[in-house]
């Protein structure tokens, strides 16, 4: 069994909460725009990192890490890279290779925006971590912990870091269990708030009341209750 620490979009800003979490566990994956190589050097310091770079890295980072890390863990395939799209609008870059030889476990970064998303029709579960860093639309930093076990992904947590100050749409937390769907009650925030409906899949508690926050450009803030599927 390894512990996960997978985080994306730094931009080349790290603290004392990161590191704090990233001498918790046995392996810290990076999905891309690190922004300055001293934040993967940092985070070495504690315990083995894997990353891949993003668009904004210069070529000191793009000398060190490339730009797809595809490997095992366990008996769990991985594949990282930063811009790799979702199940059902995936980069075209990659669109072919990842539906002739999927991995258990696509890991991407670039969108700013924490996801979990199952990809049945490929049979992979796909993660985005959102950002970590400061840069960007985000309002909140955000980070994934989980297990893999064998076969198994587990014990996923989603790690919020504070406030970045910018606009986005952020998911209330903490640890969860099984793998449910959930789907967003956006039929007013459609309306009033031009935010477009999606659904997902992010593993929590059945009986967890999760709460999804939107901020728009003029920093108002609104709260609309998650509903879970059958």
């Amino acid at each position: 069994m390894k512990k996960i620490l997978l985080l994306s979009d730094t931009h080349g800003y790290i603290d004392e909460r990161m590191l704090h979490y990233a001498s918790m566990v046995d392996e810290i994956w990076h999905a891309g725009d690190i922004g300055s190589i001293s934040v993967t050097n940092e985070l070495e310091k504690i315990t083995k990192v894997r990353a891949v770079f993003g668009n904004i890295d210069g070529q000191e980072i793009r000398k060190v890490w490339s730009e797809h890390n595809r490997f095992l863990c366990e008996e769990v395939s991985v594949w990282i890279t930063h811009i790799g799209g979702y199940p059902g609008n995936y980069n075209k870059e990659i669109r072919e290779l990842i539906n002739q030889n999927p991995p258990n476990l696509f890991i991407c970064g670039h969108s700013h925006i924490l996801k979990v998303v199952n990809d049945k029709r490929l049979n992979l579960l796909h993660m985005n971590p959102g950002a970590a860093g400061k840069n960007g639309f985000h309002q909140v930093r955000t980070m994934l912990r989980f297990e893999i076990n064998g076969k198994k992904i587990e014990n996923l947590e989603v790690i919020e870091l504070g406030k970045s100050g910018c606009d986005s749409i952020s998911f209330g937390l903490y640890n969860f269990s099984n793998l449910v769907h959930l789907k967003f009650l956006t039929k007013k925030v459609r309306k009033t708030w031009n935010f477009k409906p999606q659904i997902c899949m992010i593993p929590m508690q059945k009986n967890y009341k999760l709460f999804c926050r939107y901020s728009n450009h003029m920093g108002q803030r609104k709260k609309f209750m998650a509903k879970l599927l059958p």
